[in-house]
């Protein structure tokens, strides 16, 4: 089981799995040239710890997030050749990584409502488990309410928040513009003081 950590500057770290190992850099695709390989397994060393922790606060689960990070990876691999600069790659990555999650959280969505029409029309159907506090400490209670913020207002907030991101970074990650991500943050943060309330009052 892997644990929330902090850095030295008190950002928020996860242990992130041995996915990329440079061995591994060419997840499956044919063989390529050696300094293609190369190049791209300094760039998962790089990133493969902050597109990790966008992975897991968007979908709240490792497994999930295991999958994004491979999906995003494997993404950028096959987009080697068109990056010709650190900072259009940590763009792209950001950007990939996020697209990823919101993909997987809409057809999750989807499913799930589908399920629950099935059970509305199924006889002696019961209703969905309410969700408990997963653990008492703040950070905790800080990730679950993150985590129930609609996903545009958590895409915008753990880019911001938890990788540090301005708002025109942001802009240019989700491709909308500066003052929508200006909004997205204000309306985050405003939720996540409503749902932090109780629990700072206590």
């Amino acid at each position: 089981m892997r644990h929330a950590t902090s850095d030295a500057t008190g950002r928020a770290t996860v242990d992130v799995p041995r996915l990329f190992a440079p061995a591994e850099v060419d997840l499956g695709i044919a063989e390529e040239a050696t300094d293609a390989r190369e190049a791209f397994a300094s760039v998962v060393m790089k990133y493969r710890e902050p597109v990790y922790r966008v992975a897991v606060h968007m979908m709240r689960n490792h497994e999930d997030a295991d999958d994004v990070v491979q999906e995003t990876f494997l993404r950028a691999y096959r987009a080697l050749d068109r990056f010709r600069g650190d900072a259009s790659m940590g763009t792209y990555l950001y950007r990939t990584v996020t697209n990823v999650c919101l993909n997987r959280l809409r057809a999750r969505d989807r499913a799930r409502r589908f399920l629950g029409l099935l059970s509305w029309h199924g006889q002696k159907s019961s209703p969905p488990p309410s969700r408990e506090l997963l653990a008492s400490e703040a950070t905790e209670v800080v990730r679950a309410a993150v985590g129930s913020l609609p996903p545009k207002l958590r895409a915008a907030l753990v880019l911001s928040e938890f990788e540090g991101l301005t708002a025109p970074q942001i802009a240019e990650v989700l491709q909308i513009p500066d003052g929508t991500v200006r909004s997205r943050l204000h309306l985050a943060r405003a939720k996540l003081r409503e749902k932090l309330a109780d629990y700072v009052r206590g």
